[in-house]
């Protein structure tokens, strides 16, 4: 579907470019790139819930998918590159796999509900701990420390259903209702 990254590049190619070679919409591309990137292998439910997770968090900030995933707080050069590179909110480092587009597809579309009651931040507490402990920049803090600044602006943390690794964080004020952004 499209090259990757290696840690700490960009490859200078557009998000509209790379889901015209796809065959899909710059969102649709995004989305599948951010769960393989984030859930990977994972089971569906996980994949689901973290796409879930981008599709409001870029709704409740009145984005699209793309402009959302791929913001930061530095000048982005490009569409890949990893979470901590540029201040991202989450990782679109991986290339998507078909099945990825295609999940991507159906939740954008409306044909798969929203496993995470409108959640807008996820969290893999192993992953955190792990890359907490290599020091790398933007991932000094613990699984821990990062659930308890998420509780202090008011998210709630929920567990999904057959996504035993991943803690999805639910704003105490509800989102309106999920539609297509």
């Amino acid at each position: 579907m499209g090259p990757s990254a290696k840690a700490g590049t960009w490859i200078r190619t557009s998000p509209s470019a790379l889901a015209s070679a796809a065959g899909v919409t710059p969102d649709v591309y995004t989305l599948g790139a951010v769960m393989r990137s984030e859930a990977g292998q994972g089971p569906e439910a996980e994949r689901i819930a973290v796409a879930w997770v981008v599709r409001n968090a870029a709704r409740a900030a009145g984005k699209s998918v793309t402009a959302w995933a791929t913001s930061a707080t530095g000048k982005s050069n490009g569409f890949y590159g990893a979470q901590n590179f540029e201040s991202r909110d989450v990782s679109t480092q991986l290339a998507p796999r078909q099945s990825d587009l295609d999940i991507a597809q159906q939740i954008l579309g409306g044909q798969i509900p929203d496993n995470t009651g409108g959640a807008t931040n996820f969290l893999h507490p192993a992953g955190q701990n792990a890359l907490a402990r290599t020091g790398l920049t933007g991932y000094t803090a613990s699984a821990k420390t990062v659930i308890a600044r998420w509780a202090a602006k008011g998210l709630q943390a929920r567990n999904v259903n057959g996504a035993p690794r991943l803690l999805v964080f639910v704003p105490s004020k509800q989102l309106p209702k999920a539609g297509v952004a």
